[in-house]
């Protein structure tokens, strides 16, 4: 299923994955500053699916996602690639997942899998090998990030003019990263089918926001609301239900995602989350109320 009206509720890691994991707004569950942290009192995603006998294991490159930032809880298995100072490449991530689901103490038990990569993400760095699709001629422009790592906050300051054919490459880094990942993506689903797994487990796949490059005069996350950061990509794979394929132009949000899967695997969803189901949609049932 596709889900075209998808839409991030902020612009920026640790609220947008903050919201995923509450089904709360960002100004609910405060965890919208650099510096705050998630507050105890809000029940995240996998500590209520281990509530209902789930196996949780999460596999997350991103720096917010942290227990410094109140991330931590409810997982059996918890790896932050960036805190443990762990290579943070999607094919470090996709090894370790792989080792995960044949490591489960109980294979028995339904699981809850957490994968937060982070290579399209700056500094873009991509291997060579995807770069000939989307940039074939040679360059040697200032967009490198090898030599240095703030080069795209250097851009949006505007202290580094670029031009159209260092636009071109940095936009093609970016694509390139995608690749890279979409490669080791491949590989955790390919796992799921060799392991007799691939009728029995629901997989979404989402962004926490979105990227610019140059729509409104500004490159990178986090300094607007505009479509560019906001409107992400949203594919659900549910055996059964969304065979043959589903689109849905109805509007949902990263809030949403918690009662939906809640919903899917038939349990109660909690008083006061914000977020509502999108299952209807998923079934082509439609819904009585409007989306927005």
């Amino acid at each position: 299923a596709v889900m075209t009206g998808a839409h991030t509720q902020e612009n920026w890691t640790k609220p947008s994955v903050a919201t995923l994991f509450s089904g709360l707004m960002p100004w609910e569950h405060h965890a919208t500053t650099t510096e705050a942290v998630v507050p105890r009192s809000v029940r995240l995603m996998p500590r209520i699916l281990r509530d209902f006998g789930y196996y949780t294991g999460a596999f997350i490159a991103n720096g917010y996602v942290s227990g410094r930032f109140g991330f931590k809880t409810g997982w059996d298995t918890y790896r932050n690639y960036i805190r443990e100072g762990r290579r943070t490449r999607s094919r470090f991530l996709a090894a370790d997942v792989l080792d995960w689901l044949d490591g489960r103490v109980d294979q028995k038990l339904p699981f809850f899998l957490y994968v937060h990569s982070i290579d399209p993400h700056v500094p873009y760095r991509p291997t060579k090998q995807f770069m000939p699709l989307y940039d074939p001629l040679p360059y040697n422009g200032p967009v490198d990030f090898s030599k240095d790592s703030g080069l795209l906050e250097r851009i949006k300051s505007g202290s580094l003019k670029v031009r159209d054919r260092d636009r071109d490459h940095l936009e093609a880094l970016y694509d390139s990263e995608i690749s890279y990942h979409d490669l080791y993506f491949q590989r955790i689903i390919a796992g799921l089918e060799e392991r007799g797994l691939e009728d029995d487990t629901i997989v979404i796949v989402t962004a926490d926001h979105g990227e610019e490059f140059w729509d409104h005069g500004s490159v990178g996350h986090g300094h607007n609301v505009y479509e560019e950061l906001l409107h992400i990509p949203m594919l659900v794979r549910w055996p059964g239900v969304t065979d043959g394929g589903v689109r849905v132009d109805d509007a949902v949000g990263l809030v949403d995602v918690l009662p939906t899967l809640l919903e899917a695997i038939g349990e109660e969803i909690p008083e006061g989350i914000t977020g509502r189901s999108f299952l209807p949609q998923l079934r082509r049932e439609g819904s009585s109320m409007p989306r927005v």
